[in-house]
């Protein structure tokens, strides 16, 4: 909806008269039974009034001192038509002189003095004025929409007022509560909640009978228009129809998305939000349009742009608001309007002035300047921080930010959920759009116009995890950004992010590590610990553990190849006893391809041992071997002696024998 910058001048003009200039007049008394009758096209005001003289005659002396009044005075609208005052079977003339441009207050003269003691009954009827389509005067009457003010002058405790429309008509009013009552010849009857002292009663109705609006449906773009018309204003139509036709087409291409699906968009004229301090308002939820009859594009095309820019994109009023303003403003410049005067830098001084986080939907009651100041400044300054959005992001980036609200595309991509629609995270889409410089006056932008002192703080909490956060993603990043840590940032969780975002870390130091060893060692770096690191739920601690198996294997099979390489000395070779370091060497390189790092270290720690024994094996085998072969050559020289010593004994045992 849009402000108008003063309320109504209908509703100025009824709070002027909201005090009778026809005060009650000592001596005095005065009741009237006062019923407003709602017929096809007019109002009929119909008053059975009583006065009384109270006044007391008096002598003093020879002479009599006695008041008496001679004429009845009320206040009536101008130009109200077929006015008749009687009394007594008499019809009164009367005279009328304008107090302002709505009112006058009419006198008649009595038939006969009204002496002390005496009552008089009058009635008076009259047809209140039908106003003009695009008037600012007080009073609307045609067969659609009657909007006109209740009053009466009674004395306190006295008289009665009495509203009676048709069945189908639809009452709403600013000011003292009426109430449905009884229904009789197709009327309703409407009283006030409170009559005890009828001069303080003031209210302003409006009678809407929806049935006698005049429709035109077209399409656009798409989609399907009923536009409602008051009967006969076919000025208004036209240009409602230009205006919807130009408008909606232009406002898609600015904002880069077709106008969101509703089966019919229904815009109807209706001075309803004027009341309310409004010049017309959009409602999401029957995809319906009420707007004044004042022929303003600019106002048309903000209401229609709430068809994009309603709560089910952004939650707070000041952002949908200020979207509207921007974009209605661009359109109307682009469609020929003159320039008009921009948003003025808003100042904590200024009247009404309001965090804009404050700002929530108000309905402006009669004479509450304050609430229409704050309104005013709400819309100015709405439209202020959108603007300086826009001029940090740029236009693009402007329509990127409304593209991605519209899909429900997060502003973290890895968030899974979005708990937050409302200024942080149109801010968060706002960051996406431009650096960090940019990022820290969208900050201070918020901090002086938008938040609260809470809220203040919890933006500089923002301000540092967005900064662990840049400085996290600016990391040559093989793996992807951990779901947890981007619905943590996407959820303004920012303790939780910078715990998650130091674990993360840790676990980023330990893979750079390990690629580098990796590279060094000529091994394919692979992605253990991925898993663990990228799923929904990360286990940093799982991811770690896994890199540092990872590590202590890549050490390994470094190790077993400089255990198989390494030169051997003759009794390393005696104790590998022919072992097949190369095809060792293999197995461990295989392990590692296949993640078996533990079967790694294992080999490696095999290795490592018989290397270590090897030497002492071989000492060992090459002492025994030496120790069998002298044993050997020992064997044989003893065998040599005897052969060389036996065979003379031989002999000579042979010669004795």
């Amino acid at each position: 909806m849009r402000a108008w910058a003063f309320l109504a001048t209908l509703v100025l003009v009824v709070l002027a008269f909201a005090t009778p200039v026809a005060a009650q007049t000592e001596g005095l008394e005065y009741s009237e039974d006062v019923t407003y009758t709602v017929l096809e096209d007019s109002v009929r005001v119909d008053l059975d009034a009583t006065m009384t003289n109270t006044t007391v005659e008096r002598r003093q002396g020879d002479t009599v001192f006695f008041s008496f009044f001679d004429t009845l005075v009320f206040i009536a609208p101008s130009g109200l038509t077929d006015l008749t005052i009687t009394s007594a079977g008499s019809q009164l003339l009367s005279t009328a002189e304008a107090i302002d441009d709505d009112f006058d207050v009419v006198t008649a003269v009595l038939p006969e003095r009204l002496s002390s003691g005496e009552s008089r009954d009058f009635d008076v009827s009259y047809t209140l004025p039908r106003g003009e389509f695009r008037s600012d005067g007080a009073f609307i009457s045609n067969p659609a929409h009657h909007g006109f003010p209740l009053w009466s002058f009674s004395d306190p405790g006295t008289g009665s007022l009495t509203l009676r429309v048709p069945e189908d008509a639809e009452v709403s009013e600013l000011g003292e509560t009426i109430e449905p009552g009884s229904a009789e010849d197709g009327f309703i009857t409407w009283v006030p909640r409170n009559f005890d002292v009828p001069e303080e009663f003031f209210t302003y109705v409006n009678v809407v009978r929806d049935s006698r609006l005049e429709e035109r449906n077209f399409e656009v773009a798409d989609q399907d228009i009923s536009l409602r018309s008051w009967p006969g204003d076919t000025e208004w139509a036209d240009f409602a129809q230009d205006a919807i036709e130009d408008g909606i087409p232009a406002l898609e291409e600015l904002i880069g998305t077709p106008i969101p699906e509703q089966d019919t968009l229904e815009v109807t004229a209706s001075v309803t939000p004027l009341l309310f301090g409004f010049a017309g308002w959009y409602d999401p939820a029957d995809t319906s349009i009420e707007i004044g009859n004042e022929l303003d594009r600019g106002v048309m095309l903000h209401e229609l742009s709430h068809a994009w820019f309603n709560d089910s994109l952004f939650a707070d009023r000041w952002v949908l608001e200020g979207l509207a303003e921007e974009y209605s403003w661009q359109i109307d410049r682009q469609l020929g309007a003159p320039d008009e005067e921009l948003p003025s830098t808003p100042r904590s001084t200024d009247a009404g002035a309001v965090r804009l986080n404050d700002w929530s939907d108000a309905i402006l009651g009669l004479g509450n300047a304050d609430l229409r100041e704050r309104e005013l400044y709400g819309y100015n300054a709405s439209w202020f921080v959108v603007r300086e959005i826009a001029d940090i992001v740029g236009n693009e980036g402007l329509q990127q930010m409304i593209l991605a609200a519209d899909s429900d595309t997060p502003a973290y991509s890895g968030a899974r959920s979005l708990l937050l629609n409302d200024w942080r995270r149109l801010l968060d889409l706002a960051a996406l759009q431009t650096d960090a410089a940019g990022e820290a006056g969208l900050e201070d932008l918020f901090v002086e116009f938008v938040v609260g002192d809470a809220d203040a703080q919890l933006l500089a909490e923002r301000s540092e995890a967005r900064l662990q956060y840049r400085r996290f993603t600016d990391r040559p990043l093989q793996w992807r950004v951990p779901a947890d840590i981007d619905q943590a940032m996407a959820d303004w969780r920012f303790e939780d992010a910078q715990v998650l975002l130091r674990e993360a870390n840790s676990v980023l130091d330990l893979q750079r590590r390990v690629l580098h060893q990796a590279d060094l060692a000529g091994l394919e770096a692979d992605e253990a610990g991925r898993s663990a690191y990228e799923q929904d739920d990360p286990d940093f601690a799982l991811a770690f553990a896994v890199l540092a198996e990872q590590e202590a294997a890549i050490g390994s099979v470094v190790d077993v190849r400089e255990l198989a390489t390494a030169p051997l000395t003759r009794q390393e070779q005696l104790g590998l006893d022919g072992l097949d370091l190369a095809a060792i060497t293999a197995q461990a390189e295989q392990a590692y391809a296949q993640n078996r790092f533990g079967d790694v270290v294992t080999l490696r720690d095999e290795l490592a041992g018989v290397r270590a024994e090897a030497a002492q094996v071989g000492a060992s085998r090459l002492l025994w071997s030496r120790f069998a072969l002298g044993a050997a050559v020992a064997l044989a020289l003893l065998g040599i002696i005897k052969m060389v010593h036996g065979r003379p004994w031989k002999d000579s045992e042979a010669a004795a024998a």
